[in-house]
């Protein structure tokens, strides 16, 4: 009998070197295999953001362009606001010398004179 509890701890030893040889291999496959999985999941992750960031690049240069456009476009506008504002502040500036100039004439004349801002000649005409 007990030759054969021997032999029975002999098999059992046996077939838990080989279940844990098989354990091992199978371990080392699943690790194998998980890292082949996050190496290519990285790779296409990778890919899809060298794409993504390709895009938003030509969106930007887009943008850009876009923005040069509407910058030259305003400082046209800007300019030829620039050149009619000179010509205007001119314009007012005689105006308001011809003002002066026919207030000082009209004072020349005590008939022509203003009464609260407004011209009486012809009032006081219709009044004789």
């Amino acid at each position: 009998m007990q030759q054969v509890e021997v032999v029975k701890t002999m098999v059992n030893n046996k077939k838990n070197e080989i279940v844990e040889k098989l354990w091992n291999e199978k371990q080392s496959k699943l690790s194998t295999a998980i890292v082949t999985t996050d190496f290519e999941q990285q790779a296409e992750d990778k890919k899809h953001v060298t794409e993504l960031e390709n895009k938003c690049q030509c969106e930007v240069e887009q943008l850009r362009r876009a923005l040069s456009g509407k910058e030259e476009h305003l400082q046209e506008t800007l300019q030829h606001m620039q050149t009619m504002a000179a010509p205007k502040k001119e314009v007012e500036d005689e105006l308001e010398e011809t003002r002066l100039a026919f207030k000082q004439f009209i004072f020349q004349f005590p008939k022509f004179r203003t009464i609260s801002g407004r011209l009486c000649y012809h009032r006081r005409r219709q009044a004789n």
